[in-house]
């Protein structure tokens, strides 16, 4: 009896690398007949839906999942065990699948990705290896890979490079044009606005006219933005932005290098250099007491290296001398090592607790005021919402701090608030239409999910949520400073991030979104009735442990407590404020086990009213922006070096 191919038996012959071909871009309107006639061939059709913001990272899962919905309506069986290990073996499995019900292979239509990509276009880089695993599939396999042609301009990065080419290669010089001067701690804050969710899609607007009234202020901007989240949309991909690392490569210069194999480089048995890269790897798997041993039996003082491992017979040998050397040499080392070590421990013990000097949170707001002033006066049209985002963080905190210091002249005032309380009217009058369509920006009620991803993505061994009532996010500034100086590299901060409260903004409302989740907001009827208890004197300086649903997290008080009565003008309170903070979280993260990932948000911000001497108690609950934008800073604490 002789062996017959299974694809023999069902009456399907394998199908021909020129019927397949390679991946390749095309139109939507030719769609339908592309798919009727690789359906004519035995290939087995599967649509994927256009990605949105909360597709980002997940692309390997979402095609995944078209597929296995194209095999269940073709009546074919389950996955096999194991068959989610990796991208090549789920292939795979789905492949054999589809085998079975009479289909040759698989012809995958991939929509426009924008909707998953950064603000600079690009994909991450989980999304990246995937659509280059995608790619270059249709080479090995019979697969047939349709992108739409509106993803010719999408960065794609590519796989990722030995540290020692970066450190090795020659640094050519930066001729890029110099970016504008923005404080560190600002423009780190606003660069997080790659790392949440991309921006909803809005609608194209024709350029405003210029009238006699002048220009289209900044608050008019925000309004008409927003405004758009009740309005059908179509997609506007996001302006490009300058990347500190090396630009993604355009997906079609991804699918011409897909076409060359890739060969990991081969030592032939002549190389010059095959016995140096085998004493480091032998050096490399042994733990320092045994390295001079080691360097001994490579020299071939002695038969054979430890644990039996051959030596490459052409190492030179090592003069008695120059081992004498060498151990010498490891002596002082760890000499020095143990002084340095004792020293550190020495400093930690006796230094006093470490102050942050208070200022302005843009060093240069002298200097650069009147650039922002044009940033919120000058914003002409519509703009994505982490455009808006970005002009609260580098231009609006920044400017209104250097207000109430007095770095900025008075005029700056109405600027200020008319942003403000345009911002507010378009937030408040938008939010039912957000809270309904899917389309809205990364906000408080995310913080669980979000969590997760950071503690997976850094190799965290728990998580814990740390919710600070009432952060703002000038007031997290602050906090971030205080923290860095204080537990220096005691801690890792891995990851920050702009989140939107949900309306009313107070803390009653987020947690029930954050027990109900990113469903829960579109039936959300209002906050509960019974309110939030705060702790108050020195109970508010410890973080205390509530539930939000079924989900634990950690709740600090300090700040709604402080801030309840009137006080001191406002930038010198929430200098003094931020002290506290930073003490009561630092105190926090002491007592925290190793490679703990502490996400550390803020659930809403405040106003304080301007009074005769100083300022009034704080108010919530409503639409401006130092009500709505809050931070979150991603804490990597403990066991770190």
């Amino acid at each position: 009896m002789s062996v017959v191919p299974l694809g023999g038996l069902l009456g399907v012959g394998p199908l021909g690398q020129d019927e397949i071909g390679r991946a390749r871009f095309v139109r939507f309107a030719d769609l339908r007949s592309l798919m009727a006639e690789a359906e004519a061939l035995g290939l087995l059709p599967v649509e994927v839906a256009p990605l949105g913001p909360a597709d980002r990272g997940k692309l390997a899962l979402v095609l995944e999942e078209a597929i296995e919905g194209a095999l269940e309506r073709r009546g074919a069986c389950p996955p096999g065990v194991g068959a989610a290990t990796d991208l090549d073996t789920s292939l795979g499995d789905q492949l054999y699948r589809a085998r079975l019900v009479e289909a040759r292979g698989l012809c995958v239509y991939v929509p426009n990705l924008e909707g998953a990509t950064t603000l600079g276009g690009a994909l991450d880089a989980e999304d990246s290896a995937a659509l280059r695993f995608w790619v270059q599939a249709p080479s090995m396999l019979p697969v047939r890979v349709l992108l739409d042609d509106d993803n010719r301009s999408l960065g794609v990065y590519g796989p990722p490079l030995p540290l020692a080419m970066l450190v090795e290669s020659r640094v050519l010089p930066d001729t890029r044009e110099p970016r504008p001067i923005v404080a560190p701690e600002i423009a780190a804050s606003a660069e997080t606005m790659e790392l949440s969710e991309p921006p909803p899609p809005v609608r194209v607007f024709a350029e405003p006219k210029a009238d006699a009234n002048g220009p289209l202020l900044a608050g008019e901007m925000a309004q008409a933005v927003l405004a758009e989240l009740t309005a059908s949309a179509t997609i506007v991909p996001p302006a490009p932005i300058e990347h500190e690392s090396a630009p993604p490569l355009l997906l079609r210069e991804v699918m011409a290098q897909s076409e060359t194999p890739l060969v990991p480089p081969v030592f032939g048995e002549e190389s010059a250099t095959t016995n140096d890269v085998l004493a480091e790897l032998l050096r490399a798997s042994l733990t320092p007491a045994d390295e001079v041993s080691a360097i001994r039996s490579v020299a071939r003082l002695d038969d054979t290296a430890p644990d039996g491992v051959p030596i490459p017979p052409n190492v030179p040998r090592v003069s008695d001398d120059e081992l004498r050397a060498l151990d010498a040499t490891r002596a002082l080392h760890a000499a020095e090592d143990a002084t340095r070590v004792a020293a550190t421990e020495a400093e930690r013990e006796e230094a006093p607790s470490v102050s942050v000097t208070h200022g302005p949170l843009h060093p240069a707001a002298a200097d650069d005021w009147q650039n922002w002033v044009r940033d919120l006066e000058h914003a002409r049209g519509p703009k994505p919402l982490a455009v808006v985002e970005r002009m609260f963080a580098m231009s609006y905190v920044p400017l209104r701090d250097a207000y109430l210091r007095g770095i900025a002249p008075r005029e700056v005032g109405p600027v200020l608030e008319g942003w403000a309380t345009s911002f507010a009217k378009s937030y408040r009058d938008a939010f039912d239409a957000l809270r309904v369509r899917g389309k809205r920006p990364t906000m408080v009620l995310d913080v669980p999910d979000t969590a997760l991803r950071i503690g997976r993505l850094h190799g965290a061994r728990s998580v814990q949520l740390l919710l600070v009532d009432g952060l703002r996010f000038d007031l997290g500034l602050r906090v971030e400073l205080g923290l860095r100086a204080r537990l220096g590299r005691e801690v890792a901060l891995t990851e920050r991030l702009l989140l939107w409260s949900a309306l009313p903004s107070d803390t009653a409302t987020q947690l029930e979104l954050i027990g109900r989740g990113a469903e829960g907001l579109r039936d959300f009827a209002g906050p509960p009735e019974s309110e939030v208890p705060v702790a108050r004197g020195r109970m508010a300086r410890t973080p205390r442990r509530i539930k939000a649903g079924h989900r634990e997290l950690l709740k600090l008080d300090l700040v709604e407590a402080r801030l309840s009565e009137p006080g001191a003008p406002e930038s010198p309170r929430l200098d003094a404020l931020g002290v506290e903070v930073t003490d009561a979280i630092a105190e926090l993260c002491e007592k925290l086990p190793p490679r703990t990932l502490l996400f550390v948000f803020g659930d809403h911000g405040f106003c304080l009213e301007p009074q005769a001497e100083g300022t009034g108690a704080l108010k919530h609950g409503g639409s401006r922006p130092e009500e709505v934008l809050v931070p979150a800073f991603a804490w990597l604490v403990g066991g770190l070096q």
